[in-house]
């Protein structure tokens, strides 16, 4: 089955999704794009599929003109670079609200698997601005990816840098205008921003920030998705990313494998005692999406190591759809909502 025949898909993104399929076939709502590597396959071919990917494909599907574009009026939006741990430039990029005061403050994280993307991408940049309309002083961490234009950078080379801004943004909270400080990213973000908690408990740096929200989290690592040891993975195989992308992605995160039992790398993997003293969380699945049951198995691991953490299921959507949502007429309010769920959080810490 694909999405185009999940009787709980949202129908307004289906229909408005189905003329972008490729041959008529593969895209969000049909089936996956094709991985040409497994995990397996040597080294130098899967980092020549994510650069693919980012030159070629990504580009021709996210555009200016395919995109519902944020106001930038009512925010300011500039860059600092920092100089991270391991002795690299680490690129900030800063959006806040004009003229406010005192306001709930965003340290984001990109999707791409920690793998490929960049928060300088045009996706990212409009959902950037679309926080900080929303009234949040955002900074989003160029970070050094496993592959791609940003690569090859394995783990932890970018849970490091995202360490880095950590500390910056926390030590410039006044000049920012933060109040309260969130880790906030989606599916590969999503993994380091949960990591990021992991590390600075590990580190005695959970003063640092206030409270996480992660979106379709990646976190569960091969060894789950290997064994499809979570209903999801069965129930929702094939809606909009092939699983053989996400191990390929593991194996370029982690080449020897090393790290598989490291919750820093696959947060689901965390014990109690990783866990325990985490200020508040906020898991945000979508129902369609093969990673919705280790998003909603890390907040259950959460509360059982007495952390103050929620989940909630956007409904109708794969994964990451909320961004899709944004661009879609009939669906805007799923992605508003979204939105408004993450202020609401940072409102109540």
């Amino acid at each position: 089955m694909t999405l185009l025949t999940e009787p709980r898909m949202n129908q307004a993104m289906l229909e408005h999704l189905k003329p972008e399929l490729l041959l008529g076939k593969y895209g969000v709502v049909g089936e996956p794009l094709p991985f040409p590597f497994g995990p397996d396959s040597p080294l130098f071919l899967q980092h020549k599929w994510t650069d693919f990917l980012e030159q070629f494909i990504l580009p021709n599907v996210i555009t200016e003109e395919k995109t519902r574009m944020a106001d930038v009026s009512g925010i300011e939006q500039r860059t600092e670079t920092i100089t991270g741990t391991d002795g690299n430039s680490i690129e900030l990029f800063i959006a806040t609200p004009k003229g406010s005061g005192p306001s709930p403050g965003l340290l984001h994280t990109h999707g791409g698997a920690m793998t490929f993307m960049s928060t300088n991408d045009l996706m990212y940049r409009n959902y950037r601005a679309f926080l900080a309309s929303r009234g949040f002083v955002v900074v989003s961490v160029e970070f050094r990816n496993a592959s791609g234009k940003l690569g090859p950078h394995p783990y932890p080379a970018g849970l490091t840098d995202c360490m880095s801004a950590l500390a910056w943004t926390d030590a410039n909270r006044e000049r920012l205008g933060i109040s309260k400080l969130v880790l906030h990213g989606d599916s590969g973000g999503g993994n380091l921003c949960s990591a990021m908690a992991i590390r600075a408990q590990r580190e005695g740096r959970l003063r640092e920030f206030d409270g996480v929200y992660a979106m379709c989290p990646f976190i569960a690592g091969p060894k789950v998705w290997s064994a499809k040891a979570l209903k999801s993975l069965l129930e929702c195989e094939g809606y909009f990313i092939d699983m053989k992308a996400f191990l390929v992605c593991a194996r370029l995160y982690d080449p020897e494998l090393r790290s598989l039992d490291d919750p820093c790398a696959w947060p689901l993997v965390a014990k109690p005692a990783d866990l325990k003293g985490l200020p508040p969380h906020m898991i945000s699945v979508n129902e369609l999406d093969p990673l919705r049951d280790e998003g909603l198995a890390y907040c259950e691991k959460l509360k059982g190591a007495g952390v103050s953490a929620e989940s909630r299921v956007v409904k109708g959507t794969p994964h990451a759809g909320e961004f899709a949502c944004s661009n879609v007429p009939g669906c805007e309010p799923i992605f508003d909502e979204t939105l408004d769920s993450i202020m609401a959080f940072a409102e109540s810490l």
